[in-house]
C-alpha cells in the first residue's frame, strides 16, 4: 500500500510539473524589441525571445544585407554566417608554398597552351563568333517564353481566387480568416513606440500635404511619436530613428488556430484547393 501511494505521489508529481511547463509555454508572452535608423541606409535592428530568454532570435538589416541568429539556451542553432564559418575555416587550411607555386604554373601553362590553340584555330574562332548570335536569340526567346508563362501563370491563379471568392461559402471563410487576422494583429501590435523623424517631400505644398495626413492617424497623438516637416529641402529625403517594443502569447495564437480549423467553410475551400492542385497535376 506504501508503494502505490508512493508510486501515486511520484505521477502526481510528474502531472503537475507537465501542467505547469503547459501553462508556461502557452501563456507566457513573446516578447520582441526592434530599433532602426534611416540616413544615407536604412539599418534595422531586432530580438524575440520566449520563456525566459531561453529561446531568442536576432535578426539585423544593415546595408540591404540581412543576418540572423537563432540561440536556445545561448547556443547558437541556426545562423547564416554558418557557411561563411566554413568558407572562413577552409580558407585557413593553406597548403604549402611548393603546392601553391606547382599550381600556378600548371594554370599558367595551360592558359598559354589555351592561347597557343586558339592562335592555330581560326575556323574554330569563326564557327564560335557565327554561332554567338545564334545562342543569344535563343537564349533571348527562352527568357521571352518563359516571361510570358510567368504572366500567364500569373492571370491564371488571379482568375482562380477570383472564381473562388465568388463563392458564398468561400466568401465566409475569407472573411472568417480576416477577422482572425485582426485578431492577432491586435495581440502582436506594439504596446511602446518611440519614433523621431524629419521628412521632405522635394515640394512645400506635398510636404505640408503629407504632414496634414499623418497628423491625423491616432498613433501620432496617442504614441510617442514626433515627425518635423522639411519645407525648405529641394530634394526628397527621410531621416530619423524608431523603436517599439511588444508581445503576444501562444494562446491567442492556438484559439486562432482552433477557431480556422474548426471552420466548416475553410475546411471546404482547403478541400477544393488541394482537388485543383491535384487535377492540375
Amino acid at each position: 500500500m506504501n508503494v502505490l501511494l508512493f508510486i501515486l505521489k511520484i505521477i502526481g508529481i510528474l502531472l503537475l510539473i507537465l501542467l505547469t511547463i503547459i501553462l508556461i509555454l502557452l501563456f507566457h508572452p513573446l516578447f520582441y524589441k526592434v530599433t532602426g535608423e534611416c540616413e544615407e541606409e536604412i539599418s534595422i535592428h531586432g530580438h524575440i525571445w520566449w520563456v525566459f530568454r531561453i529561446l531568442r532570435l536576432e535578426f539585423q538589416l544593415e546595408e540591404k544585407t540581412f543576418h540572423y541568429s537563432l540561440r536556445i539556451f545561448g547556443k547558437k542553432i541556426f545562423s547564416d554566417n554558418t557557411l561563411e564559418e566554413i568558407n572562413e575555416a577552409e580558407d585557413m587550411e593553406i597548403d604549402s608554398p611548393i603546392e601553391e607555386e606547382s599550381a600556378k604554373a600548371f594554370a599558367k601553362n595551360t592558359q598559354n597552351a589555351e592561347s597557343d590553340i586558339e592562335k592555330f584555330s581560326p575556323q574554330k574562332n569563326s564557327d564560335k563568333e557565327t554561332e554567338a548570335p545564334s545562342g543569344e536569340s535563343s537564349a533571348e526567346k527562352f527568357s521571352f517564353h518563359e516571361k510570358i508563362s510567368k504572366i500567364t501563370g500569373f492571370k491564371h491563379t488571379i482568375t482562380k481566387i477570383k472564381a473562388e471568392y465568388k463563392d458564398e461559402k468561400n466568401r465566409l471563410a475569407f472573411s472568417h480568416i480576416w477577422q482572425e487576422i485582426i485578431y492577432l494583429l491586435k495581440h502582436i501590435k506594439p504596446k511602446y513606440i518611440h519614433m523621431d523623424m524629419i521628412f521632405s517631400a522635394g515640394d512645400p505644398a506635398i510636404t505640408g500635404q503629407i504632414t496634414g495626413i499623418l497628423s491625423i492617424l491616432p498613433f501620432m497623438y496617442k504614441k510617442d511619436v514626433h515627425v518635423y516637416p522639411d519645407f525648405m529641402a529641394e530634394k526628397v529625403y527621410i531621416r530619423g530613428c524608431f523603436a517599439c517594443k511588444g508581445h503576444i502569447r501562444l494562446w491567442h495564437i492556438c484559439v486562432a488556430a482552433l477557431r480556422i480549423i474548426r471552420d466548416k467553410n475553410i475546411k471546404r475551400l482547403i478541400h477544393r484547393i488541394r482537388n485543383q492542385e491535384v487535377t492540375h497535376e
